[in-house]
């Protein structure tokens, strides 16, 4: 199981059996109600800047389409590509430059792939503008560097020029005695985006360690 201790300044309340390396830090307020102590805090939420669709057709090379999600003509021209693989074929990712054709796509033939067969991931790193950097792994897999099946063919990046941000508010309430706190709610909102973060874990009980 895991555990997470939220430091409380002002108080030396811990946590019987968890040891440092658990420990998280989370920036909030404190909120103070007769025996009931209540921690405010809040994070970012970021939609992904690239969505990508996949197909697959019989011809014998990757074909990368790129438009971004405004229909913005792509000035930038380079990119860069690595090749990720098995994590059990013990080979390093290879990197190579391409550049983008004026239809905004790049076709790259089987036979320019190093160990094709153990390909698991094709990873893209693009300059969308002077500051805007875009990179994504391209692979219907759940992990990047393990081949589960083949990566199709037919890849259409978008590139997310201006992606949207939610911010998600958490709440944690606490009733404190005189040698412990128990933890009796957490909650948090729900973002519109998709929200990757681990909810919190708390033990019901948290003893004080005397001094």
């Amino acid at each position: 199981m895991r555990l997470l201790l939220i430091r409380i300044t002002h108080s030396n309340f811990g946590a019987d059996r968890i040891s440092c390396s658990t420990w998280r830090h989370h920036e909030g307020t404190w909120e103070n109600q007769n025996d009931t102590i209540i921690f405010h805090n809040q994070y970012q939420v970021v939609e992904n800047d690239v969505r990508v669709k996949f197909s697959k057709d019989e011809n014998e090379y990757y074909l990368l389409n790129f438009t971004t999600d405004r229909g913005t003509y792509l000035k930038n021209k380079d990119i860069n590509i690595h090749f990720v693989y098995d994590y059990d074929a013990h080979l390093e990712d290879v990197e190579k430059s391409f550049t983008i054709s004026n239809d905004n796509t790049i076709q790259i033939p089987y036979k320019d792939i190093p160990r094709r067969k153990e390909l698991s991931a094709i990873r893209i790193e693009y300059m969308l503008n002077f500051t805007e950097k875009r990179y994504n792994y391209l692979t219907e897999g759940r992990t990047v560097n393990v081949r589960t099946n083949e990566i199709p063919n037919i890849i259409n990046v978008e590139f997310v020029e201006s992606p949207q941000k939610d911010t998600v508010l958490r709440t944690i309430k606490g009733i404190v005695t005189t040698n412990s706190i128990a933890i009796i709610m957490y909650s948090k909102t729900i973002s519109r985006l998709s929200d990757y973060n681990d909810d919190l874990i708390f033990e019901n009980d948290y003893i004080k360690i005397a001094e």
